[in-house]
This record gives structure tokens, sequence and C-alpha cells, in this order.
């Protein structure tokens, strides 16, 4: 039995979500992008702990709107075109977007979890507000307080992504 899942990043620019990602193939894949990070990609997980169920993850890399106009060619010529073993998806906050991106989810069998971004919920309450209501199979806050400090967000990043891939690799480990 098989729960598979799409992690969808939600937040408006300069939340993390990029470098998040980053650090999530580092970890899982054994990968270091330390410059741009290649869109749309799907990498192979080789992380230790992973023992079965995930052997590959789809990573966006930047946010859908940042990179495609067309939501639905997004999903099934781009997302879905090659199947992964889980997905992290990232969009900027627009409700419709977000709520496609579910319903296809849901249509090829995923659960769908929304990774909110404290900062991002700080800013701008009430549009995150309005996309938590949505049907989502769970819903995560990432605690990323806002800081002034390059470095600082760095590390804050870095183990917030350890923290998510921990979760990702325990629950290959329940499959």
């Amino acid at each position: 039995m098989l729960s598979r899942w799409l992690y969808l990043l939600i937040g408006d620019d300069r939340t993390g979500k990029t470098t998040f990602q980053k650090e999530l193939i580092r970890l899982l894949c054994d990968k270091d992008y330390t410059q741009k990070v290649k869109s749309d990609t799907i990498y192979v997980i080789n992380h230790p702990t992973v023992i079965r169920g995930l052997s590959t993850i789809y990573i966006a890399g930047r946010s859908f709107q940042e990179l495609h106009s067309d939501i639905k060619v997004y999903m099934d010529e781009v997302v879905f075109k090659n199947p992964a073993d889980v997905y992290v998806l990232s969009s900027l906050l627009n409700k419709a977007d977000i709520e496609y991106m579910i319903a296809e989810a849901h249509r090829r069998f995923y659960n769908v979890g929304g990774v909110f971004w404290e900062n991002s919920v700080n800013i701008n309450p009430t549009a995150n507000r309005d996309i938590a209501s949505l049907d989502w199979d769970e819903r995560f806050f990432v605690e990323n307080k806002l800081l002034d400090c390059e470095k600082h967000i760095i590390v804050q990043i870095q183990k917030l992504a350890r923290n998510f891939a921990r979760l990702i690799a325990e629950r290959a480990g329940w499959q």
C-alpha cells in the first residue's frame, strides 16, 4: 500500500521556498546546489534512511507563476509528464492556481500537503488564510521568522529543510 504525496510550498517571493528546495536536494539526493536550482526536475533519492518506497523526487525550483503561464499545461505536460514518487511544487499566493494544483494531484491519487511559511503569513494573512481553507490533506506551518542577517536566514532554512527531509524519509518507511 502506498501513500503518495505532493507538497506545495506556498508564499510570496523571498519567503525561503527556493533555498528550502535546494537544501532538500542536497539532503535527499546528495547534490549540492549553491547557485541556481534546476526547475521542474526529477532527482534520484539516495538518502540513507529512505529504505524503500521512494526513489525519485520532483522539485519545482521556482514558483509556478514565475516560469509558466498556463496551469493546466503545467500540471499535465510538465509536472505529471514523468511520474515521481514525491513532488515538491511551489506557488505564489494565487488561490485559483493552488486550487487547481490540489485537484489535479487528487485526481492522480496523491495526497497534498500545503506548506505555509510564517513570514508569508505575517505579511499577507488574508491570502494565506483563504488558501489554507482549501481541500488539503495536511497543512504544515514553517516557522521562519524574519531575520536581518543572510547567514542566519540560511541556517534557519537548512534546519527546517532537515526536519522536512526527515518527514519525507520517515513516511517512505510507512509504505
